[in-house]
């Protein structure tokens, strides 16, 4: 993303990594394999850094935009984001909007969905079909044979929502992400497949397809 748009963010834009792995020298290695020379990386799990704690990452991977001013304006796991359109509208000091925009997780505009009530048995029933449905996925073998054609392949459940202390109330949305990077065809099989999962009702699917 970075050495794509260089000519056009210059050092406007600063990717930071913050690795909670515990071994420096896994972090070293996959930071090689992959190719990721030109983002930052810290390893916070030398003793001392207490990023993650303060920022309560409770998963990976977790991510924060951080503004022209300084100011976190998205909390979430990135699938739910395109970025690089991100990092171009704050770029213009405009603002982002969308599912962890706003301090309570919601989005600020009012999208139907994001301030839906999510009940024990609602949250109970998708997390189950969600566990079991990737499970399912895992142990296919030809959703196994097409993900190895990928670069990156991330099938994932993110719960956007906010507690009221009063009453206990959830409201919010809980997305099933499917984000594929890499050979169209292979994307376009793996989408087919998890589509039994993401498409149920209560889900928010959003397909991240590169």
């Amino acid at each position: 993303m970075l050495v794509k748009n260089k000519d056009k963010w210059g050092d406007k834009v600063r990717i930071i990594g913050l690795s909670i792995d515990q071994d420096i020298e896994k972090l070293k290695s996959h930071v090689e394999t992959k190719g990721w020379t030109d983002v930052e990386h810290y390893w916070s799990r030398n003793g001392k850094n207490t990023a993650d704690k303060d920022y309560g990452v409770q998963g990976v991977p977790h991510c924060l935009l951080i503004d022209t001013e300084g100011k976190i304006v998205f909390i979430g796991h990135p699938a739910s984001r395109k970025l690089e359109e991100d990092f171009d509208t704050l770029l213009k000091g405009e603002k982002i909007t969308g599912a962890g925009t706003t301090r309570g997780g919601g989005d600020g505009d009012g999208e139907e969905g994001s301030n839906k009530e999510i009940t024990n048995e609602d949250y109970d029933k998708l997390t189950t079909l969600f566990k079991d449905g990737t499970k399912a996925i895992c142990e296919d073998a030809d959703i196994l044979a097409e993900a190895k054609k990928l670069q990156r392949a991330f099938f994932v459940l993110v719960v956007d929502a906010k507690i009221d202390l009063k009453t206990l109330q959830m409201k919010g949305e809980m997305q099933c992400i499917t984000q594929l990077f890499g050979d169209p065809a292979a994307s376009a099989k793996i989408v087919e497949k998890t589509k039994p999962i993401s498409s149920n009702e209560g889900f928010i699917a959003r397909d991240m397809i590169r």
